[in-house]
């Protein structure tokens, strides 16, 4: 009996360790995938060019996530997810004031920004419509759960003029990230788009204070 268990207790380790390496591999897989679909989109991207990359055969691919959609969905999904967990530590530190958090999470929108292009978002909304309406309603979810809660609180504690509009504070804030994301200004000025994005929001902060 005591030989039974000991054998079902190797055998389960076994199949631990097994899967904690296939999911170091899945990890590794979509570390690789993110950074190129984040640069270059995903429309045209090479699976062939992938594996050659991380060294791997591509039924490996195959078996991780199905097929080049599934890597995709998956490499969405995780930047979704990523999105959420960043805005919820950030958001929800109470440790800090509405200024600093609204200042940090416009520096790790920043981030943000500088992984990613134009071509990836554009490959989204005409090459997957699914994934782009799951991105719109993701990114719905975080203005109502993370971007308004710290708005509203801006307004409580006299960080904005009570007098603004308040849902046009929210949206403004919120899509600001496009100005350096889709325009041409980074051309004519002498900083990168994370310099530009967080002089934009401190900007944003200091023209939306209460007057004297």
């Amino acid at each position: 009996m005591m030989e039974a268990i000991a054998k079902q207790k190797k055998r389960n380790t076994g199949i631990r360790e097994l899967s904690e390496k296939q999911e170091r591999r899945r990890e590794r897989i979509l570390d690789v995938a993110e950074s190129h679909i984040y640069k270059n989109g995903f429309y045209k991207l090479s699976l062939d060019d992938l594996v050659q990359k991380l060294r791997i055969s591509k039924s490996t691919i195959y078996e991780n996530f199905g097929s080049k959609e599934g890597l995709v969905e998956s490499v969405v999904e995780r930047f979704e997810d990523k999105m959420e967990s960043e805005l919820e530590s950030l958001v929800f530190n109470d440790d800090r004031s509405v200024a600093e958090r609204l200042l940090s999470v416009a520096q790790f929108q920043g981030r943000i920004v500088i992984e990613l292009t134009n071509k990836f978002l554009n490959d989204l909304e005409i090459h997957t419509p699914h994934l782009w309406e799951m991105h719109l309603k993701r990114k719905a979810i975080r203005r109502e759960g993370y971007y308004r809660k710290l708005i509203q609180e801006g307004f409580e504690t006299g960080v904005f003029d009570k007098d603004l509009d308040q849902e046009f504070v929210l949206r403004l804030y919120m899509e600001m990230s496009g100005i350096v994301c889709t325009s041409d200004i980074i051309d004519h000025i002498s900083m990168n788009r994370t310099e530009a994005y967080e002089q934009i929001i401190s900007i944003f902060l200091m023209g939306t204070k209460p007057q004297d």
